[in-house]
Parts: structure tokens; C-alpha cells; sequence
């Protein structure tokens, strides 16, 4: 005979005694109210009261409304993957759950209490029988949020518009931040969506600036740029003007977007309400303008900087220094450094580059000196650039002088400049200081040094009159790409009558089995083979 749910937990339980306790009570005589109280009681075990709501549940007992409501209660504390078993079964007890928010919350709040939370089993009870309520709505977007999934709670905006349901602080809060994180066209979309529903009064205009925030990110992050320009109309004809971040978050987007014209135009907005652009924002306006040869607006900005204290950050300095400089304007940049009571070295070295840029060498000279004269610990790019200041004006001494400085003091010199201090020994058949540098690229192991100056080092021992090293270099080239550029030098070389006809054709026809894999490394100039020469540069 098959036993009834009631007799198999009354045997299970059968140590319970006593007429108060619930247990006994709902085995002896079972009830919707002694279930209720066995539900809300913590000490039973939760598989226990599990096992007494099944048997409600699927009795003729007929539990009404505040039964599921404890139900789901338990649910929310101890077990709340059984949340939708629990709504499925009060939709069966004919329960109007599409009428009771606070029924419909619990039940959300017990999934949002499980790990991972059920997204799509809510989604669907929500489609079947959910209230379209603020707190119903509200409750599903943060376990979108939860569930890592906030592009599913942007259909919501629909439904709460749909509804006419109060889009209050908090819900719009929400929304917002699914729209920013989602990074999708379709939340670009709701983005807009939601704006225009503040321009139309449908939603209040909440003064709260981060919602606004995040919903420029998400029309920015699809190059919504205009509409993102017109979120800021909107704020300021709703009487919230816009804040120094949301400006930020636009002028940023419009500089890395590369369009200025766009971008000034939002600055001189900033500029005529006296709002503080963001030191980080800033700098990359003024580095966009210069990289642009915008002088007109790069000098507008330093009236601005100036104005507003901007000077005082040296990134905003050092950009400014850079941009003049690609502007034309060195005058600009000179009185700007001038006006510096101590510079910091990457400002030294941005005047320097400056001053090289527009042949000014003399000063760039006199700049690196005072920076030596003052102490300060030159970085690798600051020497670099000296380097290059010299060797690309045949001072040959002068720029291995500072080559041997940065050799003893252990400072890496970049690949261009090395580059261009072999080509200056090559093109002034410094032969000894030639073979030094060589040296010193073999000793330093470096493929960066090296792969960059394996073709300078090719021309300039052809034009030191030693095609035999020049060949041997070819040798030891192992990039096809580099050995391609040698040839393409060899054959212009040969072309200019300076280079020997048969000398040429034997460069060309090593190269042509180096390519091959033919030709083996010359042992006088490998790795190796150099290793105890001396590093420095005499």
C-alpha cells in the first residue's frame, strides 16, 4: 500500500513528542498554519521543512497567498535555488501572482540569493506572471547585473515605459549602468531612448551626474558623439549643468576619436563656464592640437592653462613644449621653459627635442648641459636625444663624448640614435670609432641595438673604405628583411659610382646565399667572437 507523504515524515520524525511541538502537530493533523510555522522555525533542519511544503503544496489543503510568501521566505534563507518550484506552485494554487509585487520580490530577492543567480528562470516567470512594477523591475535589473548579464535588463526600459511605471532615481541609476556596461549598439539605443524620455518629462531629470555619466559612456563607447554632445544640451536645459567629469568623458572620447574641430568646440563650452577640465583630458587635447599643427588652438589652450593654474603639472607642460614644437612655435616653447623655475628632466629633454626639431642646436647643447650642471639623473631618452642633436650635424667627438658618458654610467641609448651615431662615424670615416660601436653593440647582446644598426653599420664601413667588414656584417644578418635593406643600399651605393662594381656584386651575391641559408656567420664579428673586446667607446 502506498504511504502518504504525511505517514513517511511522521515515521521519519517519530522521536518528536509532545503537543507543541510543530512538528508533531502537522503529523498528527496536517494544516496550512502549522506548516507556516514549521517553514519560519530554524531550528528544524531545511530538507525537513522542504519536505512539509511538498506536502502542502500538493495537498487539497488549499494554502492561499501568505503560505507561498513564507514559503519563499524560507527559500531566501536557506534555500533559494528552490525559489522557482515554489512560484510555479502557487501559479497552480490559482494564486494572482501577476498581482502581488511583494509575492513576485521575495521570490526575486531568493534568486538573487543564489549562486550563480537563476537569469533565465526568473526572466521567464517574470514574461508569465511578474507584476510590472518599480520594485519588480528594479529587482530583475540587479540580478541581471549580478548575473553578469546586463545587456538582458535593457528590454526592461520598455516594459517600464510600456506600464507607465515611476522610473524613480534608483531604477534609472540601474538602467544606466547596464547601458555603460553592456557596450553594445543596442544599449547606445536605450541610451538615447532614456534621454529622450528626460527631454520629453517622462522621466524626471534626477540630479545625479553619475547615471548621466554612464549613460554618455554607453553612446560613446558606439561613436555617438553628437548625441553625447546633446546629452550635454539636455543637462543644461533641465538646470544640471554639466560637471567636469562628463565634460572629460566627452572631450576625451572626441580627442581619441580624432575629432578636434569637435572637441574645441565642447572646450570652449568648458572654457566660458570656468569648469576645470581634467589634468589627464587636458594633456591629450594639447598633445592632439600639436600632433595636428592646430596653433591657433594650442595657444588658445595656453591661455587657458595659464589662466587656470594648469601650468603647475608637468605632463601639461612637457605637452605643451611638444606641441609648440610641432607647431612651429619654438618662441612659445622657449618662453614657456623660461619661465620655469626648475624644470624637471623630462621637461629639459621635451626643450631639447624641441630646440633639435627647428635646428637650434646650440640651445638644445646648452639645455642638456644645465641639466647636467643641476644634478639632475638623466634618463636614457634625454642622452638619446643629445646624441643625435650631434651626430646629426657631423660632431662626431662631441656626440661620442656623450655616447661614452652614457656607456660609464650604464644608460641605454635608443636604437635610432645609435643608429644615426654609426651612420655620422661612416659618413666622416671615423673608422676606429666605427669599430668601437660595433664592438659595444656585440658586447651588449642586444637584438633591438643590433637588428636596428646592422645596415647603418653595412654603409658606414663601405664609406670607411672596408668593404671586407661590410661584407663580414652582411654575413652575420640573419632577418631576410635586413638583408633585403643591405642589398637595396649595396645596389644604390654601386649606382653612385661609390662603391666598386666587383666589390658590390660579391656583397650582393653573399646576401643572396645568407638568404638561402648557405653562408655561415663569420666568426670574426659573431657574439663571441668580439665578447672580451671593451665595451666603451674610446
Amino acid at each position: 500500500m502506498t504511504q502518504r507523504p504525511t505517514q513517511v515524515l511522521a515515521r521519519r520524525h517519530a522521536h518528536v513528542v509532545g503537543p507543541r511541538r510543530p512538528l508533531s502537530e502537522f503529523f498528527r493533523r496536517p494544516s496550512v498554519s502549522v506548516a507556516v510555522r514549521i517553514l519560519m522555525c530554524d531550528t528544524v533542519d531545511p530538507d525537513t521543512r522542504w519536505s512539509v511544503f511538498t506536502v502542502v503544496a500538493g495537498s487539497r489543503l488549499g494554502p492561499r497567498a501568505p503560505f507561498f510568501q513564507r514559503a519563499l521566505q524560507f527559500c531566501h534563507r536557506c534555500m533559494p535555488a528552490k525559489a522557482p518550484d515554489v512560484l510555479h506552485a502557487a501559479v497552480r494554487h490559482g494564486i494572482a501572482v501577476h498581482e502581488n509585487d511583494t509575492l513576485f520580490c521575495t521570490f526575486l530577492g531568493a534568486c538573487r540569493a543564489t549562486t550563480p543567480p537563476p537569469l533565465q528562470p526568473a526572466f521567464d516567470a517574470y514574461r508569465r506572471c511578474g507584476p510590472r512594477t518599480h520594485n519588480v523591475i528594479s529587482s530583475l535589473v540587479s540580478i541581471c547585473r549580478l548575473a553578469n548579464r546586463p545587456e538582458q535588463a535593457l528590454a526592461l526600459v520598455a516594459d517600464a515605459v510600456d506600464n507607465d511605471v515611476d522610473i524613480s532615481q534608483h531604477l534609472l541609476s540601474l538602467f544606466a549602468v547596464c547601458c555603460a556596461t553592456s557596450q553594445t549598439p543596442h544599449a547606445a539605443d536605450t541610451a538615447e531612448r532614456i534621454l529622450d524620455l528626460v527631454r520629453s518629462s517622462r522621466i524626471a531629470p534626477h540630479p545625479n551626474y553619475p547615471t548621466y555619466a554612464n549613460l554618455v559612456k554607453a553612446l560613446l563607447c558606439q561613436a555617438r558623439f553628437d548625441a553625447a554632445v546633446g546629452a550635454l544640451d539636455l543637462l543644461d536645459s533641465v538646470g544640471l549643468p554639466p560637471c567636469q567629469h562628463l565634460y572629460g568623458l566627452v572631450v576625451g572620447a572626441l580627442v581619441h576619436a580624432e575629432h578636434m574641430d569637435k572637441a574645441m568646440s565642447v572646450f570652449r563650452r568648458v572654457a566660458e563656464r570656468r569648469v576645470r577640465l581634467l589634468a589627464h583630458v587636458f594633456t591629450s587635447l594639447v598633445a592632439a592640437c600639436g600632433r595636428y599643427q592646430y596653433r591657433g588652438h594650442t595657444r588658445a589652450l595656453y591661455r587657458y592653462a595659464t589662466d587656470h593654474g594648469y601650468l603647475d603639472d608637468v605632463f601639461i607642460v612637457d605637452a605643451f613644449i611638444a606641441a609648440f614644437r610641432r607647431c612651429g612655435c619654438i618662441v612659445d616653447a622657449r618662453q614657456l621653459f623660461c619661465s620655469l623655475t626648475l624644470p624637471q628632466t623630462s621637461t629639459r629633454k621635451a626643450m631639447v627635442a624641441a630646440y633639435n626639431h627647428h635646428d637650434l642646436y646650440r640651445d638644445a647643447i646648452a639645455t642638456f648641459n644645465d641639466c647636467r650642471r643641476v644634478g639632475h639623473l638623466l634618463p636614457g631618452n634625454v642622452y638619446s636625444c643629445i646624441v643625435e642633436v650631434f651626430a646629426s650635424r657631423d660632431r662626431v667627438r662631441d656626440a661620442l663624448a656623450v655616447f661614452r658618458e652614457m656607456a660609464e654610467h650604464d644608460v641605454e641609448c635608443s636604437a635610432p640614435a645609435f643608429t644615426c651615431l654609426v651612420l655620422t662615424c661612416g659618413r666622416n670615416s671615423h673608422l676606429f670609432a666605427l669599430q668601437a660601436l660595433h664592438r659595444f653593440a656585440l658586447s651588449r647582446d642586444s637584438d633591438t641595438l643590433l637588428s636596428g644598426a646592422s645596415v647603418a653599420f653595412v654603409a658606414a664601413y663601405i664609406r670607411c673604405g672596408r668593404p671586407q667588414d661590410a661584407l663580414r656584417v652582411l654575413s652575420s644578418m640573419s632577418s631576410t628583411d635586413l638583408i633585403v635593406k643591405a642589398v637595396a643600399l649595396v645596389e644604390q651605393l654601386k649606382t653612385a659610382g661609390q662603391l666598386p662594381a666587383d666589390m658590390a656584386d660579391r656583397l650582393i651575391s653573399s646576401a643572396g646565399r645568407r638568404r638561402c641559408g648557405t653562408l655561415p656567420v663569420s666568426p670574426s664579428l659573431s657574439r663571441d667572437g668580439l665578447a672580451e673586446r671593451s665595451p666603451t667607446v674610446e
